[in-house]
Protein backbone atom coordinates (compact mmCIF):
# COMPACT_ATOMS: atom_id res chain seq x y z
CA UNK A 1 0.00 0.00 0.00
CA UNK A 2 1.04 3.62 -0.30
CA UNK A 3 1.18 6.34 -2.89
CA UNK A 4 1.05 5.45 -6.58
CA UNK A 5 4.19 7.21 -7.80
CA UNK A 6 4.53 7.21 -11.60
CA UNK A 7 7.46 5.09 -12.71
CA UNK A 8 7.93 3.21 -9.42
CA UNK A 9 7.55 -0.56 -9.73
CA UNK A 10 7.12 -3.41 -7.27
CA UNK A 11 10.72 -4.37 -6.42
CA UNK A 12 9.87 -8.04 -5.85
CA UNK A 13 8.33 -8.36 -9.32
CA UNK A 14 11.22 -6.45 -10.88
CA UNK A 15 13.88 -8.66 -9.27
CA UNK A 16 12.01 -11.84 -10.27
CA UNK A 17 11.63 -10.62 -13.86
CA UNK A 18 15.34 -9.77 -14.12
CA UNK A 19 16.51 -12.99 -12.48
CA UNK A 20 14.32 -15.17 -14.73
CA UNK A 21 14.61 -12.99 -17.85
CA UNK A 22 10.86 -13.22 -18.23
CA UNK A 23 7.82 -11.00 -17.65
CA UNK A 24 5.24 -12.81 -15.57
CA UNK A 25 2.70 -12.00 -12.85
CA UNK A 26 5.02 -12.28 -9.85
CA UNK A 27 3.10 -9.90 -7.60
CA UNK A 28 0.76 -12.60 -6.25
CA UNK A 29 3.73 -14.31 -4.59
CA UNK A 30 4.29 -11.21 -2.44
CA UNK A 31 0.68 -10.03 -2.15
CA UNK A 32 -1.15 -12.95 -0.51
CA UNK A 33 -2.52 -12.62 3.01
CA UNK A 34 -4.15 -14.96 5.51
CA UNK A 35 -7.06 -12.50 5.86
CA UNK A 36 -8.01 -12.80 2.19
CA UNK A 37 -10.30 -15.80 2.75
CA UNK A 38 -12.29 -13.82 5.32
CA UNK A 39 -12.46 -10.88 2.94
CA UNK A 40 -13.88 -13.03 0.12
CA UNK A 41 -16.55 -14.47 2.41
CA UNK A 42 -17.81 -10.92 2.98
CA UNK A 43 -17.19 -9.77 -0.58
CA UNK A 44 -19.51 -7.03 -1.72
CA UNK A 45 -21.18 -6.66 -5.10
CA UNK A 46 -18.85 -3.72 -5.78
CA UNK A 47 -15.73 -5.89 -5.79
CA UNK A 48 -14.74 -4.89 -9.31
CA UNK A 49 -15.50 -1.22 -8.76
CA UNK A 50 -12.44 -0.19 -6.79
CA UNK A 51 -11.04 2.17 -9.40
CA UNK A 52 -10.96 5.73 -8.04
CA UNK A 53 -12.95 4.91 -4.91
CA UNK A 54 -13.02 7.50 -2.13
CA UNK A 55 -12.38 6.64 1.50
CA UNK A 56 -12.66 9.12 4.37
CA UNK A 57 -9.31 10.09 5.83
CA UNK A 58 -10.13 8.91 9.41
CA UNK A 59 -11.17 5.48 8.10
CA UNK A 60 -8.07 4.93 6.02
CA UNK A 61 -5.79 6.12 8.79
CA UNK A 62 -7.03 3.44 11.21
CA UNK A 63 -5.11 0.16 11.40
CA UNK A 64 -8.13 -2.04 12.22
CA UNK A 65 -8.65 -4.00 9.00
CA UNK A 66 -10.91 -6.61 10.61
CA UNK A 67 -13.75 -4.16 11.25
CA UNK A 68 -13.14 -1.83 8.33
CA UNK A 69 -14.48 -1.65 4.80
CA UNK A 70 -13.40 -3.72 1.80
CA UNK A 71 -11.39 -0.74 0.61
CA UNK A 72 -9.48 -0.49 3.89
CA UNK A 73 -8.65 -4.18 3.84
CA UNK A 74 -7.45 -4.08 0.22
CA UNK A 75 -5.37 -0.99 0.95
CA UNK A 76 -3.70 -2.61 3.95
CA UNK A 77 -3.10 -5.81 1.94
CA UNK A 78 -1.48 -3.86 -0.89
CA UNK A 79 -4.16 -4.36 -3.55
CA UNK A 80 -5.16 -0.68 -3.53
CA UNK A 81 -2.92 2.36 -3.55
CA UNK A 82 -3.47 6.05 -2.88
CA UNK A 83 -3.90 7.87 -6.17
CA UNK A 84 -4.89 11.28 -4.87
CA UNK A 85 -6.43 13.07 -1.90
CA UNK A 86 -8.61 16.01 -0.97
CA UNK A 87 -9.52 17.63 2.33
CA UNK A 88 -11.97 14.90 3.32
CA UNK A 89 -10.99 11.74 1.44
CA UNK A 90 -8.23 9.64 -0.04
CA UNK A 91 -8.81 8.41 -3.61
CA UNK A 92 -7.77 4.77 -3.97
CA UNK A 93 -7.27 2.66 -7.07
CA UNK A 94 -5.87 -0.69 -8.16
CA UNK A 95 -2.35 0.38 -9.20
CA UNK A 96 -1.89 -1.68 -12.36
CA UNK A 97 -3.07 -4.63 -14.45
CA UNK A 98 -0.77 -7.09 -12.67
CA UNK A 99 -2.25 -6.33 -9.25
CA UNK A 100 -5.81 -6.47 -10.64
CA UNK A 101 -5.09 -9.86 -12.21
CA UNK A 102 -3.43 -11.10 -9.02
CA UNK A 103 -6.37 -10.05 -6.86
CA UNK A 104 -8.92 -11.93 -8.93
CA UNK A 105 -6.57 -14.88 -9.41
CA UNK A 106 -6.77 -15.32 -5.64
CA UNK A 107 -10.50 -14.57 -5.34
CA UNK A 108 -11.74 -17.06 -7.94
CA UNK A 109 -10.42 -20.25 -6.28
CA UNK A 110 -11.88 -19.10 -2.96
CA UNK A 111 -15.30 -18.62 -4.54
CA UNK A 112 -15.08 -21.82 -6.56
CA UNK A 113 -13.73 -24.74 -4.53
CA UNK A 114 -13.36 -26.92 -7.63
CA UNK A 115 -11.55 -24.24 -9.58
CA UNK A 116 -8.58 -25.24 -11.70
CA UNK A 117 -6.12 -22.63 -12.92
CA UNK A 118 -6.32 -23.81 -16.52
CA UNK A 119 -9.99 -22.75 -16.73
CA UNK A 120 -8.98 -19.16 -16.04
CA UNK A 121 -6.15 -19.37 -18.56
CA UNK A 122 -8.46 -20.95 -21.14
CA UNK A 123 -10.92 -18.09 -20.71
CA UNK A 124 -8.18 -15.49 -21.16
CA UNK A 125 -6.99 -17.05 -24.43
CA UNK A 126 -10.56 -17.58 -25.66
CA UNK A 127 -11.33 -13.90 -25.10
CA UNK A 128 -8.10 -12.89 -26.81
CA UNK A 129 -8.89 -14.99 -29.89
CA UNK A 130 -12.69 -14.50 -29.88
CA UNK A 131 -13.39 -18.21 -29.53
CA UNK A 132 -16.96 -17.70 -28.46
CA UNK A 133 -17.88 -21.32 -27.86
CA UNK A 134 -14.88 -21.61 -25.58
CA UNK A 135 -15.65 -18.31 -23.82
CA UNK A 136 -19.16 -19.46 -22.91
CA UNK A 137 -17.95 -22.95 -22.02
CA UNK A 138 -15.38 -21.52 -19.58
CA UNK A 139 -17.88 -19.09 -18.03
CA UNK A 140 -20.47 -21.84 -17.73
CA UNK A 141 -17.97 -24.10 -15.95
CA UNK A 142 -16.67 -21.40 -13.63
CA UNK A 143 -20.08 -20.02 -12.65
CA UNK A 144 -21.53 -23.49 -12.10
CA UNK A 145 -18.65 -24.25 -9.73
CA UNK A 146 -19.65 -21.52 -7.25
CA UNK A 147 -22.13 -23.16 -4.84
CA UNK A 148 -24.82 -20.92 -3.43
CA UNK A 149 -23.77 -21.89 0.08
CA UNK A 150 -20.26 -20.44 -0.39
CA UNK A 151 -21.50 -17.09 -1.64
CA UNK A 152 -21.47 -14.24 0.84
CA UNK A 153 -24.67 -12.97 2.43
CA UNK A 154 -24.43 -9.83 0.33
CA UNK A 155 -24.29 -11.88 -2.87
CA UNK A 156 -27.12 -14.12 -1.70
CA UNK A 157 -29.19 -11.00 -1.07
CA UNK A 158 -28.94 -9.81 -4.66
CA UNK A 159 -31.54 -10.45 -7.32
CA UNK A 160 -30.60 -13.49 -9.39
CA UNK A 161 -29.50 -11.48 -12.44
CA UNK A 162 -27.33 -9.29 -10.22
CA UNK A 163 -25.70 -12.38 -8.72
CA UNK A 164 -24.94 -13.78 -12.16
CA UNK A 165 -23.58 -10.41 -13.27
CA UNK A 166 -21.28 -10.25 -10.24
CA UNK A 167 -19.93 -13.77 -10.76
CA UNK A 168 -19.42 -13.45 -14.52
CA UNK A 169 -17.80 -10.04 -14.13
CA UNK A 170 -15.42 -11.45 -11.53
CA UNK A 171 -14.45 -14.33 -13.85
CA UNK A 172 -13.81 -11.91 -16.71
CA UNK A 173 -11.66 -9.69 -14.47
CA UNK A 174 -9.60 -12.73 -13.52
CA UNK A 175 -9.09 -13.37 -17.24
CA UNK A 176 -7.47 -9.93 -17.57
CA UNK A 177 -10.44 -8.14 -19.08
CA UNK A 178 -11.26 -4.54 -18.18
CA UNK A 179 -14.82 -4.94 -16.95
CA UNK A 180 -17.57 -2.36 -16.61
CA UNK A 181 -20.94 -3.27 -15.14
CA UNK A 182 -24.13 -1.46 -16.17
CA UNK A 183 -22.53 1.05 -18.51
CA UNK A 184 -24.93 3.94 -19.06
CA UNK A 185 -25.58 5.04 -22.64
CA UNK A 186 -28.28 6.92 -24.51
CA UNK A 187 -30.24 3.69 -24.97
CA UNK A 188 -29.98 2.31 -21.46
CA UNK A 189 -27.59 0.25 -19.35
CA UNK A 190 -25.77 -2.76 -20.74
CA UNK A 191 -25.13 -5.50 -18.17
CA UNK A 192 -21.42 -6.24 -18.73
CA UNK A 193 -18.72 -4.71 -20.92
CA UNK A 194 -15.46 -6.67 -21.08
CA UNK A 195 -12.60 -4.99 -22.92
CA UNK A 196 -9.85 -7.43 -23.81
CA UNK A 197 -6.68 -6.99 -25.85
CA UNK A 198 -8.18 -7.62 -29.28
CA UNK A 199 -11.96 -7.39 -28.77
CA UNK A 200 -14.70 -5.64 -26.82
CA UNK A 201 -17.45 -7.91 -25.52
CA UNK A 202 -20.96 -6.68 -24.70
CA UNK A 203 -22.94 -9.17 -22.63
CA UNK A 204 -26.64 -8.82 -21.92
CA UNK A 205 -27.96 -11.27 -19.32
CA UNK A 206 -31.55 -12.44 -19.02
CA UNK A 207 -33.15 -15.10 -16.88
CA UNK A 208 -35.08 -17.73 -18.80
CA UNK A 209 -38.32 -16.62 -17.10
CA UNK A 210 -37.64 -13.03 -18.22
CA UNK A 211 -37.34 -13.80 -21.92
CA UNK A 212 -33.91 -15.40 -22.06
CA UNK A 213 -31.79 -15.09 -25.20
CA UNK A 214 -34.61 -13.59 -27.26
CA UNK A 215 -35.22 -10.71 -24.86
CA UNK A 216 -31.50 -10.08 -24.35
CA UNK A 217 -31.02 -9.90 -28.13
CA UNK A 218 -33.89 -7.42 -28.50
CA UNK A 219 -32.42 -5.21 -25.81
CA UNK A 220 -28.94 -5.18 -27.37
CA UNK A 221 -30.37 -4.16 -30.76
CA UNK A 222 -33.01 -1.70 -29.53
CA UNK A 223 -30.64 0.12 -27.17
CA UNK A 224 -27.63 0.10 -29.55
CA UNK A 225 -25.28 -1.13 -26.84
CA UNK A 226 -22.50 -2.00 -29.31
CA UNK A 227 -22.65 1.43 -31.00
CA UNK A 228 -21.09 3.04 -27.92
CA UNK A 229 -17.72 1.65 -29.05
CA UNK A 230 -17.95 2.61 -32.72
CA UNK A 231 -14.82 4.74 -32.38
CA UNK A 232 -12.73 1.91 -30.97
CA UNK A 233 -10.49 0.00 -33.37
CA UNK A 234 -11.34 -3.33 -31.74
CA UNK A 235 -14.28 -5.38 -33.07
CA UNK A 236 -17.32 -5.34 -30.79
CA UNK A 237 -18.86 -8.73 -30.02
CA UNK A 238 -22.40 -8.61 -28.61
CA UNK A 239 -23.64 -11.70 -26.76
CA UNK A 240 -27.15 -12.45 -25.52
CA UNK A 241 -26.92 -14.87 -22.59
CA UNK A 242 -29.78 -16.85 -21.02
CA UNK A 243 -29.51 -17.81 -17.34
CA UNK A 244 -31.28 -20.44 -15.25
CA UNK A 245 -33.59 -18.62 -12.83
CA UNK A 246 -32.69 -20.77 -9.79
CA UNK A 247 -28.98 -20.01 -10.08
CA UNK A 248 -27.85 -23.22 -11.78
CA UNK A 249 -25.91 -21.45 -14.52
CA UNK A 250 -25.82 -20.43 -18.17
CA UNK A 251 -28.43 -22.15 -20.34
CA UNK A 252 -27.85 -20.74 -23.83
CA UNK A 253 -26.37 -17.82 -25.73
CA UNK A 254 -26.30 -16.12 -29.12
CA UNK A 255 -23.98 -13.72 -30.90
CA UNK A 256 -26.03 -10.69 -31.86
CA UNK A 257 -25.62 -8.60 -34.98
CA UNK A 258 -26.45 -5.26 -33.39
CA UNK A 259 -27.07 -3.64 -36.77
CA UNK A 260 -29.83 -6.11 -37.63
Amino acid sequence: SGWNFTGVYNPFSLIKALSQSDLQYFWTESGQTAYLTKFVQGLSEDAIEYENCEVARPILETSDVTEGSDELFLYQAGYLTIKDANEANYILTIPNREVRYSLFKVIIPLLNKDFRGNAQTDLRFALRDCQLEKVISCLKSLVAGVPYSTQSKKIQGMHMEERYSFLISTMLCAAEAEVIQELHSAGGRSDIIAKHKNYIYVLELKLSKNGGVSEAEKQIIANHYADVFAGDSRPVIALAVELEYEGKGILSWKQVNSSS
